[in-house]
């Protein structure tokens, strides 16, 4: 018989047969070739156990595979280099080694010189024998070494276009015993169709337990349990249920819609989000992000109610971009961008420092202050202060005294104003109708009665956020002013500031 090999390795089998008229018996023999021709590399690849060439090894349920491998050129032996999975194997000698992979494991066996280097290419696919359950949704394999604690359930996000989620379980038999008993998804029964997958319609809202009712290769009832979590893809929202994004800017304590083409002085402004869904119910915290620039801005500054505030620094000089999404309870999301300008240039800005409610009057009466746009209100006042002949006490971020010789000198306080901090139980120190300040040379916190202090409004407005945060833009009206009552004196007392004293709001007027 006349055979014409392949270059490399070669399968050869004879088979014989006898028969005696009424049975037939066979028997066969492999044996594998390997061919080059005079001066090629040839490599050999071979299972100890078996001989077996990997070539001809497709498939196998022992996770170690040992082998010999080398190149043979003109009759000599070569030494091999060997690659498993896209890692270097070290051998001894021609024996190597690897810890197989479930599925598909990849050997690179390479042997010669540098002008003659030949690499064989061999593919085994190891399947394991004995009882599993694998399943359609993340490759979780159960078998008779799976144990899972009653009271917990193995965390499964699914992502989804829809709540219905489609999936089906592959049962690997081992002695005849196991089976699929029953599937429950929050905790009602789910009947397979028939090609063997289930449907269950998944909670949007909240998750819910998916259980794997099933019977061992030792005849042992068990149950498998997952928590389902229901994320929507995004991209699959349609277009009448995406949450209605409403955006506004803030700036100091003026606000802005948010819109295209927008011009901002400042750079430091706060993105403001009050939002819903498309069928009205409010959104909150969680159901947000927000980017500038492409940079996330992971946690809000402020929160009035369910509008959100984002410190939002355009970075750019000129065109910035403002990224915000919003996601509902149903996972329905929306995501919009608009593109706002920075202009860089100076500000003027009006400031008054007022102590009417000591009877002081202005200390330094409206006054025109021209800054660069994004300097912060702090800086403006201290400054402002400074160049009037006050000493300014700051702290990290509000005015805490201005001292000047004799700052106190005359001071009045209305006695109407006195009474109504003493029936509000404001007078924490016990000042009563009597108030003095510490020192005659300064005007700072705590002075007269205990929620004394210097607070400021904004174009009118009394922002819930300190003097270094606000970044006026061109225009703006600032009144610093004294306060005996945290702000009631002046109106300038909100719920933001907490629960004080027994009125729940501003006195009757402003002094």
């Amino acid at each position: 018989m006349l055979l014409k090999l392949a270059e490399g390795a070669n399968s050869i089998v004879v088979r014989a047969f006898y028969s005696d008229g009424a049975n037939t018996v066979t028997a066969s023999q492999g044996y594998t070739v390997y061919y080059g021709a005079g001066g090629e590399v040839v490599i050999i690849a071979v299972r100890d156990s078996d001989g077996v060439s990997l070539a001809d090894l497709r498939t196998t349920s022992d996770s170690t595979l040992s082998f010999t491998a080398y190149g043979l050129k003109d009759g000599s032996k070569l030494r091999a280099s060997v690659r498993f999975n896209g890692k270097t194997v070290t051998g001894s000698g021609d024996h190597f080694s690897a810890t197989l992979e479930y599925g598909v494991n990849t050997f690179e066996i390479s042997a010669g010189g540098r002008n003659d280097t030949v690499t064989a290419r061999y593919t085994v696919e190891y399947k394991e024998n004995g009882f599993k359950i694998t399943n359609s949704f993340n490759g979780t394999v159960i078998d008779n070494t799976t144990s899972q604690p009653s009271h917990i359930a193995e965390e499964l996000p699914v992502y989804l276009d829809t709540e219905s989620f489609r999936f089906r379980f592959y049962l690997n038999q081992e002695t005849g015993r196991e089976q699929l008993r029953q599937v429950r998804y929050n905790n009602k029964p789910l009947s397979p169709d028939g090609d063997g997958w289930y449907t269950a319609t998944l909670d949007t809202r909240r998750p819910a337990h998916l259980s794997l009712h099933y019977t061992n290769a030792d005849g042992t009832d068990l149950v498998y349990k997952w928590l389902v979590r229901f994320h929507r893809n995004a991209e699959a929202t349609p277009e009448e249920k995406k949450p209605v994004i409403n955006a506004s800017i803030e700036v100091g304590s003026t606000v802005i819609g948010l819109e295209n083409g927008l011009v901002l002085k400042s750079p430091d402004v706060i993105t403001i989000i009050n939002s819903v869904s498309s069928g009205g119910e409010q959104l909150y915290l969680n159901n947000y992000r927000v980017w500038v620039n492409e940079q996330e801005i992971y946690s809000p500054c402020s929160q009035t109610g369910s509008s959100f505030g984002y410190e939002t620094y355009l970075s750019n000089e000129g065109a910035n971009t403002i990224t915000i999404s919003a996601t509902d309870a149903d996972g329905y999301a929306v995501k919009q961008s608009w593109t706002v300008y920075y202009e860089k240039g100076d500000v003027t800005v009006t400031i008054s420092v007022e102590a009417t409610t000591v009877g002081l009057g202005y200390l330094v009466p409206p006054t025109d202050v021209t800054v660069p746009g994004g300097t912060d209100l702090l800086t403006m006042v201290t400054q402002l202060l400074s160049d009037n002949g006050f000493s300014p006490s700051v702290s990290s971020n509000y005015l805490a005294a201005i001292q000047r010789p004799g700052i106190c000198d005359g001071f009045y306080i209305d006695e109407e104003l006195m009474e109504l901090i003493v029936s509000d139980e404001m007078d924490d120190f016990g000042a009563g109708l009597d108030p003095q300040p510490a020192s005659m040379d300064s005007l700072g916190e705590f002075d007269f009665y205990r929620w004394s202090g210097w607070m400021y409004s904004y174009n009118g407005s009394y922002p819930g956020y300190g003097m270094n945060v606000c970044k006026p833009q061109d225009g703006s009206v600032i009144r610093v002013r004294y306060t005996l009552a945290l702000g009631k004196d002046i109106g300038g007392f909100t719920s933001a500031s907490g629960s004080y004293g027994v009125s729940s709001g501003n006195y009757y007027k402003e002094w």
